[in-house]
């Protein structure tokens, strides 16, 4: 199921073989409560690392325990918070596997409007 074109795909120059996913969503716009699934439609043998930066233009206290709860609930997935993730809201770090088989990592970073 991919859902379109992943919004930044890059390559470090002394890794050329490996590729780092991100999309980029505005809470609570564009289909965002599938954001996990549509990255890991993305993955392929080069994908290395991937993550979705979750941004917003409110002030929600629960934000972490709403994402977590509409974004990352899906049966499969293996869900830690860091403990420290300063200047950002929340990271959240998302373990599943592809249809295809592949154990992947997502992070998933909220992030909030500079005050």
């Amino acid at each position: 199921m991919t859902n379109g074109k992943t919004d930044v795909k890059g390559r470090h120059g002394t890794l050329p073989r490996e590729v780092a996913v991100v999309e980029v969503k505005i809470w609570p716009r564009n289909d965002y409560d599938a954001v996990h699934d549509q990255v890991a439609s993305y993955w392929s043998a080069e994908v290395a690392a991937a993550a979705v930066v979750m941004l917003s233009d409110a002030k929600i206290d629960a934000w972490p325990d709403d994402y977590r709860a509409k974004c990352l609930s899906a049966s499969g997935l293996m869900v830690e918070a860091r403990p420290e993730a300063r200047p950002l809201r929340a990271v959240l770090t998302a373990r599943s596997t592809t249809a295809e088989g592949t154990a992947i990592c997502v992070d998933h970073l909220l992030r909030l409007p500079r005050e």
